[in-house]
């Protein structure tokens, strides 16, 4: 009975004492596909209308102000660099290969 209640204490506790929170990919992609209300996948589906290949979806996306997420051993990043290291068309990277550029505007 114990055990939900230390696993939230040792999830909530970092985030509320400034310490560094543990890193949930899940967590954060959720976050980035309903920052700005969707804005994201949006900004997705008006540059497949305009991109080719996987590397115009990415300079799309980057006026935009969405990046290619870093390159990670974990899901989604795995799928995502998998695609653009081939010869990949746009449509084969979905949305939540993108996260929010850090320099861009909110």
């Amino acid at each position: 009975m114990r055990t939900p209640a230390i696993l939230a204490v040792l999830v909530l506790a970092p985030a509320c004492n400034g310490v560094l929170s543990p890193h949930l990919p899940q967590v954060e992609q959720a976050a980035q596909a309903a920052h700005g209300g969707g804005e994201r996948y949006r900004a997705h589906q008006r540059c497949l209308t305009v991109a080719t290949t996987l590397e115009e979806l990415v300079a799309c996306m980057g006026e935009e102000g969405y990046q290619f997420i870093e390159r990670r051993a974990e899901y989604p990043a795995t799928e995502c660099w998998d695609a653009r290291d081939g010869e990949a068309l746009a449509t084969d990277a979905p949305p939540h290969c993108f996260e929010h550029a850090p320099d861009a505007p909110h």
